[in-house]
């Protein structure tokens, strides 16, 4: 549960403020760059410390960026610049992720 404050700060950080501020100075696609490398390293750094293992840093700091870059698509072209959409997809897909890890893990 300490993790959902987190959470919420996290995603408005980066594609509330951030994400924004850098589209607005740099245009969409800079903009969104900066906000995928800065989601990606929150996923990826947390996972190769926890692990020490390379491959893993690489591929949970590069599947959350694609990710994001898709989220920071969605809410700026689709959804007129909401991140509500994308809170429920991170948290559907977080929900996903938890019960597969939970399942594999028995």
């Amino acid at each position: 549960m300490w993790l959902y404050p987190y959470w919420i700060i996290r995603r408005n950080s980066l594609q509330g403020v951030l994400f924004k501020r850098f589209g607005e100075k740099f245009g969409f696609i800079t903009g969104n760059i900066i906000q995928v490398i800065l989601f990606g390293m929150m996923h990826g750094i947390p996972f190769g410390l926890a692990t020490q293992n390379i491959p893993v840093t690489i591929v949970m700091t590069i599947l959350p960026g694609a990710f994001g870059w898709f989220q920071g698509w969605m809410n700026e072209k689709k959804f007129g610049g909401s991140i509500i959409t994308s809170w429920f997809l991170h948290g559907t897909i977080n929900v996903i992720v938890a019960t597969i890890a939970l399942y594999l893990g028995r």
